[in-house]
């Protein structure tokens, strides 16, 4: 996940945070509803509060998805820091979440949605700043609306 300002001419990161499976499921379908930090050069530049929920495939029994999943974020790990490039706005990610450390099995849906920040890091000298966060999970990527003028303190659902 990484959050940025947008500028006419590039956008300014705010700051990124690698979200690992275990941190946001639960393997039961139940929402995780928490604060996640984001980190500019290694120190704290704010958080955003995100609702997490991975929906088991029916097939599948929810304790075999929170250890699937465990073994698998290490391999998504390189592809969530990619480079963000600009892509298709969307408030509310939604995602079959596949078996990447086993057969490609799909384990279930992926429900992230982005609904505010606190941002510490202000990156305009004058303004306010337009902030809006990226998701990349393997070689997708989701944004949220842009919130013009919303500061350090947006609000997107």
């Amino acid at each position: 996940m990484s959050c940025f300002d947008e500028d006419l001419i590039s956008n300014d990161r705010i700051g990124d945070n690698l979200l690992k499976f275990p941190d946001i499921v639960t393997g039961d379908g139940e929402y995780v509803k928490k604060w996640y930090p984001i980190l500019y050069k290694k120190k704290k530049s704010g958080e955003v509060f995100l609702e997490c929920r991975l929906v088991a495939d029916h097939e599948k029994k929810p304790n075999i998805i929170r250890s699937k999943a465990t073994e698998a974020y290490q391999t998504l790990e390189d592809s969530m820091m990619e480079e963000i490039d600009e892509g298709t706005r969307n408030k509310q990610y939604k995602q079959g979440v596949t078996d990447t450390a086993g057969q490609g099995d799909i384990l279930g849906t992926l429900t992230l949605k982005i609904i505010r920040g606190k941002l510490k890091r202000n990156t305009e000298a004058v303004g306010k700043m337009d902030p809006f966060v990226v998701i990349s999970y393997l070689k997708q990527k989701y944004e949220t609306s842009i919130i013009k003028d919303g500061g350090q303190l947006p609000t997107w659902n």
